[in-house]
């Protein structure tokens, strides 16, 4: 037996004229590298090595400046390069996966549904300016709430608070990073 539940997400665009390479050398700065966190234990860590404690103490560590870290990327700008057709531009696109296990750990308290949408996803890709033949660099995301907290799955007052919180964060660190930093 299936259910269906439709519901409405909101993406956020936000474009700058700071070059891709300056956001994502931004966003990196705040989130660090996927390598940086591959074998801390993080995303699976083990029962018999971490208590709640302990595991709480080695995300701090790993969280930069706006309560985040990576935890994957990809580089689909390489991707389409490969099979560009002559002559054809191939603007730059980098999808990162990031988030804050601790924020995580609070939402899926309330409802497991919510580890359908963490982590976070991030698109930073170059984009022709609306009705000009400039390149400007665009961050994308899905507000969390709008996936995590629909009004149509009823969410409780706790997910919806703890999901507020994760829309705010990533709100500040996406126009953070879409400025020139020195």
């Amino acid at each position: 037996m299936s259910q269906h539940v439709d519901f409405t997400a909101t993406r956020i665009f936000k474009h700058t004229n700071v070059s891709y390479e300056h956001v994502l050398e931004n966003l990196f700065k705040s989130i660090g590298r996927e390598a940086d966190n591959q074998s801390s234990g993080l995303v699976a860590p083990s029962t018999e090595l971490f208590n709640a404690e302990s595991y709480t103490a080695l995300v701090e560590s790993k969280l930069g400046p706006h309560g985040f870290m990576i935890f994957k990327e990809f580089d689909h700008g390489w991707w389409t390069n490969i099979v560009k057709e002559d002559g054809q531009q191939i603007l730059k696109t980098y999808r990162i996966i990031l988030g804050n296990p601790l924020i995580a750990i609070t939402m899926l308290k309330h409802d497991t549904r919510a580890g359908l949408f963490v982590p976070v996803e991030l698109l930073v890709r170059e984009v022709l300016a609306a009705g000009q033949d400039e390149i400007v660099t665009e961050v994308s995301y899905i507000m969390p709430s709008s996936l995590i907290a629909p009004k149509e799955l009823e969410p409780k007052e706790e997910l919806k608070a703890a999901v507020k919180t994760l829309d705010e964060k990533l709100a500040k660190l996406v126009d953070d990073i879409c400025v020139s930093w020195t």
